[in-house]
């Protein structure tokens, strides 16, 4: 399987914002960080900002997913 790197452009758009970034070698996605402080209690959901603007290329797509830590525990 050939591996093909794309370069995705990413607009900062809050000051609070971070770069998304690999934590590990090896990790399969990036992580993002919220730019709001929140309590969530078990089994609550809610929209926060990111801060981030990325411009997926036409043939890919982007996808949000629990950490996978904290989503085999509900979180």
């Amino acid at each position: 399987m050939s591996c093909k790197k794309i370069d995705v452009p990413i607009k900062l758009v809050n000051p609070l914002s971070e770069v998304p970034r690999y934590a590990h070698a090896g990790d399969a996605g990036l992580d993002l960080c919220s730019t709001e402080c929140c309590t969530l209690r078990a089994g609550e959901t809610k929209m926060v900002g990111l801060g981030v603007s990325l411009q997926i290329p036409s043939g890919y797509m982007g996808l949000v997913c629990p950490r996978s830590g904290l989503g085999s525990k509900g979180l």
